[in-house]
């Protein structure tokens, strides 16, 4: 009878990867795969990663507690919540893990980027649904405790577009406790700029940058200067800088590459993909931009020029980011 019993138990082989042990029949029951600092789910329940699953047996299923530590990710509908993995090490270095889940059964809902406000208290999505979707922040995260649940977050505000969301930016003096401050702006194919109210889900302003033929361009990238008082938006070979006071048509063109038979071809070519500005207030007037070209342009925002052209990447560069001493620049792109 035992050795009848041995032939008929069900052992699942176990995939390594490295962090928590996950099965095979885990992961076709829940798919959660943890690789480094990426988190990719297939269902809309999540398990918590740390706890491993056993195979049918008359022992009692062990679980043991171990530290904790909050990442964000996205559900099959849509739905971004904490998950509390492993104290993150060296494996996943990172502090927030966020993967769209490529199984949604409607194909354009799948989130394209998250952001978290600047006072921490909101979360910011864009989905291919057209629509940027504003979560309030749970309180155990705020204050660092683990919950006895995983919490399922839903949208306080949504914004809605009528075209596809190329980028959308925090206000950079973002503070919840002051409304004035409470901002966020969105660009979208053949649409203005829009900047929203992230109490009231409202929009505030607009700003509309038109081309060399009076027609509205649409906006590629977003960003702020850090005392937000200026904003960049991309374009192909181009960045305008409107005042963000005054909305409107009004704002600084400033071309980042000249084409000429003469002199050859010179500056920073392709789409302007992302910003940065410098934090440090002795170089305050000074902000980077990547292009789909894999360059990163260095500007000076009071002489609406470039000055120097840094390169290195093989694709194009998606994210910029200074040190908040400013003396050092990190940069991502595609395809590295």
């Amino acid at each position: 009878e035992s050795e009848k019993h041995e032939e008929n138990a069900v052992v699942s082989p176990q995939t390594e990867i490295s962090g928590p042990v996950v099965t095979e029949s885990c992961k076709e029951e829940c798919d959660i795969i943890i690789t480094e600092s990426v988190c990719e789910i297939k269902s809309s329940e999540a398990i918590h990663p740390t706890e491993e699953l056993v195979t049918e047996t008359n022992e009692p299923e062990i679980k043991e507690e171990q530290p904790s530590y909050p990442v964000i990710v996205v559900t099959k509908d849509n739905q971004p919540f904490p998950v509390y993995v492993d104290e993150l090490g060296a494996d996943y270095d990172c502090e927030l893990a966020f993967s769209p889940s490529p199984f949604t059964q409607a194909p354009q809902r799948f989130t394209k980027g998250v952001k978290w406000s600047p006072d921490g208290t909101c979360i910011l999505s864009n989905s291919e649904d057209k629509v940027v979707r504003l979560y309030e922040t749970p309180q155990d995260l705020l204050q660092w405790k683990t919950p006895k649940k995983i919490q399922r977050l839903t949208p306080v505000i949504t914004a809605s577009h009528s075209e596809v969301v190329y980028d959308f930016c925090w206000f950079p003096l973002m503070n919840s406790s002051d409304p004035t401050t409470s901002t966020f702006v969105t660009s979208s194919k053949d649409a203005p700029v829009h900047m929203w109210d992230a109490f009231t889900g409202k929009i505030r302003c607009s700003y509309s940058p038109h081309d060399h033929v009076d027609e509205l361009a649409s906006t590629i990238s977003l960003g702020f200067n850090t005392s937000g008082d200026k904003l960049f938006t991309g374009f192909n070979r181009c960045i305008r800088i409107f005042d963000t006071a005054r909305p409107g048509k009004d704002c600084i063109n400033i071309p980042t590459a000249t084409k000429s038979k003469r002199k050859g071809n010179s500056g920073q070519f392709g789409l302007i993909s992302c910003f940065a500005s410098c934090p440090d207030s002795s170089y305050h007037d000074l902000f980077v931009a990547g292009s789909y070209s894999s360059s990163i342009g260095l500007y000076s925002e009071k002489d609406s020029r470039l000055i120097d052209l840094i390169e290195g990447h093989n694709s194009g560069v998606t994210l910029l980011k200074f040190a908040p001493s400013g003396g050092y620049l990190f940069s991502g792109s595609r395809k590295e």
